[in-house]
């Protein structure tokens, strides 16, 4: 922003900034141009594509808030799944195609906390973690865990919670920021600081 000195007046730049979900064909041997599935006036974020589902979920800000959203693969048949009021942000679908975990604002607005919808009753469930600050979820192959990062007061590193009881166990000890459990049950994950790593 800028006054001007003469006039009083205050010039800036104000931007409209509408996000949209495309898909890229990596089969092809020549290069593609992304192809828009979701594209509006709103903004949509975190796409997340179940291949047992044969679904793409999302958070879209259509009803004023980032609601957690699903379609077919190719955008069409939009469904909305939340009202919460709340902005939703990185929907992940559990392997099985059955549920997607996600993180919330929690009531005071000072955290997060990890929700997970289960496709066929539309019932949420919120993991009554003991921590504020979450990041990104993912699930174990067996879809019994949600792995996610906890920002603690003492240390960041990734947890285990289990979706039953919402008992977490730490699984890291070296400031790890993303994780995923891969079918052999070794987690590959991300450091702060950078790199790539396997346990």
């Amino acid at each position: 922003p800028e006054f001007a000195k003469q006039e009083g007046s205050l010039f800036f730049q104000q931007r409209n900034e509408a996000n949209h979900i495309v898909s890229l064909d990596l089969s092809n041997n020549i290069a593609s141009s992304p192809f828009p599935l979701i594209q509006s006036e709103f903004s949509h974020h975190y796409p997340d594509f179940s291949p047992i589902a044969n679904k793409l979920t999302y958070v879209s800000n259509e009803s004023g808030y980032y609601e957690l959203w699903i379609s077919d693969s190719d955008g069409k048949n939009r469904q909305k799944l939340t009202l919460l009021n709340k902005n939703i942000r990185y929907p992940k679908w559990s392997n099985n195609g059955k549920s997607i975990a996600f993180l919330a604002p929690n009531d005071a607005f000072n955290g997060e906390k990890i929700y997970v919808i289960d496709l066929y009753t539309r019932r949420i469930k919120l993991l009554n973690s003991n921590f504020a600050k979450h990041n990104r979820p993912t699930w174990t192959p067996d879809d019994k865990n949600i792995i996610t990062t906890v920002y603690d007061k003492d240390h960041t590193d990734l947890y285990k919670i289990d979706v039953s009881t919402s008992k977490a166990e730490r699984i890291t000890f070296d400031n790890a920021r993303y994780g995923v459990v891969q079918p052999d049950n070794s987690l590959v994950y991300s450091r702060i600081g950078g790199g790539l790593w396997r346990k």
